[in-house]
């Protein structure tokens, strides 16, 4: 007869694996977490850099070793940008495109309320990827993946929450919720629940040469210290990048903060030096 339940002795839970990382103590291995902010903060641009650079082991902002697997990518408000933003961040990394060629973009929302998508969708991972573990699927944004629930419902995101569960144990992967704050900016919106059953939550907060990634869970861990961030403009769009990534790109970004007419005069001076 078959159990139903594995009785763990405590010589088996002391046996467990310790935890793995897909970012070194940032973002656990198979796990549910979220990134929050306010609306056009950069959560977007910093998601994408943390997919391509898990998709191809590059450091994620100059810095933060990664595990390097397949990542699926979510943008559910459409893939159009999409193509410059990905560019842009293959241009500031010299990285070629065959290097990230695990990654995969999906240009519509995947419908948590919908288990019927949900299971749809791990078939098809199973088919693409096969056996290897999937490193992360990032969902962009949760409002459009919980479209028709009620968000401030505890019940119907906890059913959100039960399929993006799903999904991280059938493939392996962690799951990145992306998601905006609430009305008075201090919380992720919606239903605690969520936040509840997250592993990690980071709040993305500032302005675009001064963004701060703060981590405000880390259920099985400390806490990692504040990050900072700033978007650098490369080719047609913006890349997220580190204080880690160079002096030369603290200069670019630098320059970028300042008043445009402060600008036009530093590159007038560079053009016509003196002496």
């Amino acid at each position: 007869m078959s159990k139903r339940f594995h009785l763990l002795t405590i010589e088996e839970v002391l046996a467990l694996p310790d935890p793995e990382w897909i970012v070194d103590r940032i973002f656990p291995a198979s796990s549910l977490a979220q990134l929050y902010g306010e609306p056009a903060v950069g959560k977007s641009f910093l998601a994408l850099s943390l997919g391509l650079s898990v998709a191809s082991g590059v450091p994620w902002l100059g810095s933060y070793e990664v595990a390097r697997g397949p990542v699926v990518y979510f943008a559910g408000e459409g893939h159009t940008g999409m193509k410059a933003r990905i560019s842009s961040w293959l241009e500031q990394h010299e990285v070629g495109a065959q290097e990230v060629e695990c990654f995969r973009l999906i240009g519509e929302p995947l419908p948590l309320g919908n288990m019927t998508d949900v299971d749809a969708l791990i078939a098809q991972l199973r088919e693409t990827f096969g056996n290897t573990r999937i490193a992360l699927v990032v969902l962009d944004t949760l409002a459009r993946c919980t479209e028709g629930l009620d968000e401030n419902s505890a019940k119907e995101m906890g059913l959100a929450v039960a399929a993006a569960e799903k999904l991280k144990r059938a493939t392996g992967a962690t799951v990145l919720l992306v998601h905006h704050t609430g009305y008075e900016a201090s919380h992720a919106r919606g239903s605690t629940s969520v936040r509840a059953a997250l592993d990690t939550q980071a709040k993305l907060s500032g302005s675009r040469g001064t963004l701060t990634l703060v981590c405000e869970k880390q259920k099985d861990a400390e806490e990692f210290e504040a990050i900072p961030v700033a978007l650098l403009e490369v080719l047609e769009s913006l890349v997220a990048v580190g204080e880690g990534t160079g002096s030369p790109v603290r200069l670019r970004i630098a320059r970028q903060a300042l008043p445009e007419s402060q600008r036009t005069a530093l590159e007038a001076l560079e053009s016509h030096p003196q002496g």
